[in-house]
């Protein structure tokens, strides 16, 4: 089971910068079917935590895999295959995905898992400053088992958080420390911050009533650009030389963003 990390940019109204809302999707195979005379696997997805089978699940793909390349079916007026992944490639290989600029493989090494197998791990370059993910052979991208490349998609991301088989982990994305994160009840978590007075005139206080894990702290203006950053454990911001009006204290934390709207006097 993958457990794939979906990330929206979310916006609420009148405040003119976002955040990202989190989804975790679980993905398996689960069963076989035949298609225009070839096998293919059946992949299931679920956004629950601990989802019971089949009720919480839903078909979302099917891939094969031969030679080293893994393909998807998808349907536009009749069943046409997409190529997601070869692992046949070496180094130096031009990766045949329509991308301007072109990617090249620019390194392959191993990696071992946490079952003790290696895996082969393949990196890319390209001619833009944006360079993309990686490839785990067996496993997929660093954005889930048929995202090859998160290249060129705006407003979010996907990131594979972890693979389980077996219910024992196989791949495990340090960068998250958790195999499934969600922002259900976008503004549930924010009430365990408060930020006063409001309106202020010199000072504001931040409270930190839920003992989050604040990483950064910004004030941003109207037009939502950065003004200020502040140390993730001030509890107190200087206010006294800004102009009169609205701003927002945007506080990067544990579990999401918090977006407080405050009014200098």
């Amino acid at each position: 089971m993958w457990s794939v990390l979906d990330a929206e940019v979310y916006y609420i109204p009148g405040v003119p910068i976002g955040f990202y809302k989190y989804e975790t999707v679980n993905l398996m195979f689960y069963g076989d079917t035949v298609i225009n005379a070839k096998k293919y696997k059946i992949l299931y997805s679920t956004l629950k935590k601990e989802p019971i089978f089949p009720t919480d699940w839903k078909v979302e793909e099917f891939l094969r895999e031969e030679n080293k390349k893994v393909w998807k079916l998808w349907w536009g007026g009749g069943f046409y295959e997409e190529l997601l992944f070869d692992f046949s490639y070496e180094v130096g290989d031009t990766v045949n995905y329509n991308m301007v600029p072109p990617l090249v493989v620019g390194e392959i090494s191993y990696k071992t898992m946490s079952d003790g197998k290696e895996h082969k791990l393949f990196k890319f370059s390209s001619g833009s400053s944006f360079l993309p993910g990686y490839w785990i052979e067996g496993i997929g991208s660093d954005g889930g088992p048929f995202i090859p490349f998160t290249y060129g998609i705006t407003g979010g991301f996907y990131e594979l958080l972890c693979l389980h088989e077996k219910e024992k982990i196989i791949f495990f994305n340090d960068n998250w420390e958790t195999c499934y994160k969600s922002s259900v009840g976008v503004s549930s978590f924010d009430n365990q911050i408060n930020i006063y007075p409001n309106p202020a005139k010199n000072v504001l206080y931040i409270e930190n009533i839920g003992n989050l894990v604040i990483s950064n702290i910004s004030l941003i203006n109207m037009q939502g650009q950065i003004i200020r950053q502040y140390e993730s454990r001030m509890t107190q911001i200087n206010i006294s030389d800004l102009a009169s009006g609205m701003y927002f204290i945007r506080l990067i934390s544990s579990k999401g963003n918090i977006i407080k709207k405050v009014i200098v006097e």
